[in-house]
């Protein structure tokens, strides 16, 4: 069985906040990339002893050159750099049995939700599918079941977990924080979060043929809100984009494949 995992950073143990990443030679930039392929491994493993014969990972988060790959787990193959195609979903096939969304966090605008924003926080405010709010999980979760794969399992805060264990029935989660505010939390200890992530990819790897893919009906639909309106003309060139208001962009697209796609360069 082969299996996907697509890591973010902002909803990893013990992170609240960016400025962690701000010095890359500083102390704490290099502990969350431990912790953050501590979480990864040990979410490998579990995959493995649930019968794993193949484990994919993509770094998904900034420059996606975060996790530590001389401390990864060997039977693993990793994708690292940016840009990718398919950014936090690159490298994932309609041959895999299951996709694991780890380290994620809320979309822009949750309210107690940690650094909650939706692939820019610097650009996008809202992006809505079908006329229906998404985040950068659903998104990445709509896109794998696009190609036939179920979400399978999900961690980062709590309102990300509770959030996506919705649109992704079945999905399991694991909470590694309870945020108090956008860049406050109660957290959890690493340990324990490593533990729960072994034990609960374990079992979501002997569950996955008996979860459904999610994926938006066709044609798929994607509404863009933009932090400015100058974002949105610059956005707005794209031949594809209709601008429907001031700070919004639409696009129509037949399937989700090429929707993600146009979506991206957008955000972009």
């Amino acid at each position: 069985m082969k299996f996907y995992i697509s890591v973010d950073w902002e909803g990893i143990s013990g992170v609240v906040s960016w400025e962690i990443q701000d010095d890359i030679k500083s102390p704490s930039y290099m502990e969350t990339r431990h912790r953050m392929t501590k979480e990864v491994n040990a979410a490998i493993e579990g995959l493995y002893e649930g019968g794993a014969t193949y484990v994919l990972v993509n770094d998904s988060h900034g420059n996606m050159t975060n996790l530590l790959i001389d401390d990864l787990d060997s039977r693993a193959e990793l994708i690292m750099g940016s840009p990718k195609p398919f950014s936090m979903v690159e490298g994932l096939t309609s041959d895999f049995n299951g996709a694991l969304l780890l380290g994620y966090h809320p979309s822009a605008g949750t309210y107690h939700g940690i650094m909650d924003h939706t692939y820019s926080g610097s650009s996008i405010y809202k992006i809505r599918v079908n006329g229906e709010p998404f985040s950068e999980g659903d998104l990445n979760g709509s896109f794998a079941g696009s190609l036939g794969v179920p979400v399978i399992l999900v961690s980062g805060d709590k309102s990300a977990v509770d959030s996506l264990m919705l649109r992704f029935k079945g999905s399991l989660g694991v909470i590694s924080k309870v945020a108090l505010g956008r860049n406050t939390a109660r957290l959890y200890h690493p340990t324990k979060i490593y533990e729960e992530l072994r034990k609960k990819a374990k079992e979501a790897a002997k569950n996955s043929t008996y979860l459904k893919p999610f994926c938006p009906d066709f044609p798929i639909t994607i509404e863009i809100d933009y932090t400015t309106t100058q974002k949105t003309d610059i956005a707005s060139i794209l031949p594809e984009a209709e601008r429907i208001g001031p700070r919004t962009i639409k696009i129509v697209s037949p399937e989700m494949q090429t929707a993600f796609r146009r979506m991206l360069v957008l955000i972009r």
